[in-house]
Order: structure tokens, then C-alpha cells, then sequence
């Protein structure tokens, strides 16, 4: 269940499918791609699972590491994304739409579910991330017919990870902001 190489997959075999004249994943960006991806898996995308998981089986020095790891990728997309539109400038890549899912989840679930209560706050919601708010909205913008709320958040009312006194915060609200105007 490699994720990554299954969104590779649909953005190059099925690419000729496509109506679009615009490519995700382009040959010449490729490895820039990688690069970058791999940098965000490591630290923010598998980094929210390493912190719930640690609190889960009570390794709290691995849950904060990790923890730390999420806050800092967040500070380095912050900077990153008020420097240029997208994470390789004005075109939106493969790399953008798994990472703007990511961030779109992460104040519906990970933040209250994993307890990452520390950073700036959530990127939709309460948030310190004026650039990635920015970020992720533009991208909503364009996917939001793809999105399902509620199934980011099933997985976490059923996990013995999730406490039950960790509320999620109101869908509604998030939805809101995800759709309030993007200002890019």
C-alpha cells in the first residue's frame, strides 16, 4: 500500500487518459520531485503517524521527536510557499496535491487525534501558516469536487490511538475555511 508510487502511477499510465493539457509529474522534475517528497514524507506525512503511534505505546520522547519534525517541516513549507506559488513555483505538481491533502487532514484529524498542539496551530484552522493556509486553499479550489471530509476522519474514531476525550474539531468550520478565498 505505497501510496505514492499509486498517485505516480494514475499521473503517468493514466495521464494520456486525461482531458487535461497539464502534467503532474513531469520527466524533467522529476528527481526535484522526489527529492522534495521524500523530505515531506519523512517529516510530516509519516511524521504524524510516528507521533500518534508513539503516544499510543507510550514512547513520548519518540511522539515528541516527532512531533518536532511535523512543526519544523511546517515552518520549512511556510517559508518555502511565501516565496512561490506551488513547491517548484507556478506549476502544481504531483508533489502539491499529496501535500495539500495532507494539510487538509491535518487540522480534521491529526492535529487533536495525535495531540500536535505545539507549531504555530492548524494550517485551516487557528493557524500560524498564513502561506499555507493560502496554499491549501488554492488547491482545494481546484480538487474540492474530490474531497471527502468525512472519510478523513473515520479512521480516527476507531483507532485505540485516538483518546476519547480528544475532540475533533467541527468539519464544518474547517470546510469553511478551506473554501474562504485563497488570496494568491
Amino acid at each position: 500500500n505505497d501510496s505514492w508510487s499509486i498517485c505516480k502511477f494514475f499521473a503517468t499510465a493514466f495521464a494520456p487518459l486525461g482531458t487535461t493539457s497539464f502534467d503532474l509529474f513531469p520527466s524533467a522534475m522529476v528527481e526535484q520531485i522526489e527529492a522534495l517528497h521524500t523530505k515531506i514524507y519523512e517529516t510530516l506525512l509519516n511524521g504524524v503517524y510516528r507521533a500518534g503511534i508513539g503516544r499510543l505505546f507510550g514512547n513520548l520522547d519518540g511522539a515528541q521527536a516527532a512531533a518536532q519534525d511535523v512543526y519544523s517541516c511546517l515552518d520549512f513549507l511556510e517559508r518555502r510557499l511565501t516565496e512561490t506559488k506551488f513547491l517548484f513555483g507556478t506549476e502544481l505538481t504531483l508533489a502539491d496535491v499529496r501535500l495539500a491533502m495532507a494539510l487538509l487532514r491535518y487540522d480534521a484529524a491529526y492535529r487533536a487525534s495525535f495531540s500536535l498542539f505545539g507549531g504555530r496551530g492548524g494550517v485551516l484552522l487557528n493557524s500560524g501558516y498564513p502561506a499555507l493556509a493560502g496554499y491549501t486553499r488554492d488547491i482545494y479550489s481546484r480538487i474540492h469536487v474530490e474531497v471527502d471530509w468525512p472519510s478523513f476522519r473515520q479512521y480516527y474514531r476507531w483507532t485505540s490511538a485516538v483518546e476519547p476525550e480528544a475532540s475533533l474539531p467541527v468539519l464544518c468550520d474547517i470546510i469553511a475555511s478551506a473554501e474562504a478565498p485563497h488570496g494568491r
